[in-house]
């Protein structure tokens, strides 16, 4: 690895996750760790709960980030305080029940306010519920994979996001629920 010049190096370094990256390179040897902290390749991030990388040093290079068993307060920090500038694809999963009520407003409040997501997927055991009406005008959501949310919750966020161009939703309503798919069959994040 060493005898390799940093383009090969940095080709290595863009096909891995971000969580495989830092594991197998980050203690091999100063001219790789400079390569790893300093070049500006983006990266995606497929994150488990706790992190154990210092994620400050890599969020302005996370394009695709997905983010599994997190709590929202976690969450929220991450999307907060983190340099996310460059985030395009955004996917949450939690089968935990702490996203009920305003946890999930202020979610969904903070990922309106990233200002490059084209491609949210939030997949949450309870329902989505928008407690705020007064949510930001996201102009860079085009797509958007949702799991149970209420007709009427769905209909307050969509207003809030006028550049939507495919959306896939479970549709929770009055204990009826079933799967609703418009626009585009394609979408993934």
């Amino acid at each position: 690895l060493e005898d390799l010049p940093n383009e090969i190096i940095l080709q290595i370094f863009s096909l891995l996750e971000l969580t495989e990256l830092y594991r197998a390179f980050s203690s091999l040897n100063y001219r790789i760790e400079c390569l790893l902290y300093d070049i500006h390749i983006p990266l995606s991030a497929r994150l488990i709960s706790k992190v154990t990388i210092p994620l400050n040093k890599f969020s302005f290079r996370i394009i695709n980030l997905s983010l599994t068993d997190w709590l929202p307060n976690d969450i929220l920090l991450l999307l907060q305080y983190s340099n996310l500038s460059r985030l395009n694809c955004l996917n949450i999963i939690s089968t935990n029940n702490f996203y009920f009520g305003q946890p999930t407003n202020n979610l969904i409040h903070q990922i309106l306010s990233l200002k490059n997501l084209q491609r949210l997927q939030i997949k949450l055991s309870p329902t989505l519920y928008i407690l705020n009406q007064n949510l930001p005008l996201s102009l860079s959501i085009q797509h958007i994979n949702l799991s149970m949310i209420t007709l009427d919750m769905l209909f307050n966020l969509l207003i809030h996001i006028p550049k939507l161009r495919s959306l896939n939703v479970w549709l929770n309503s009055n204990g009826r629920v079933f799967d609703s798919k418009t626009y585009d069959q394609d979408y993934c994040c």
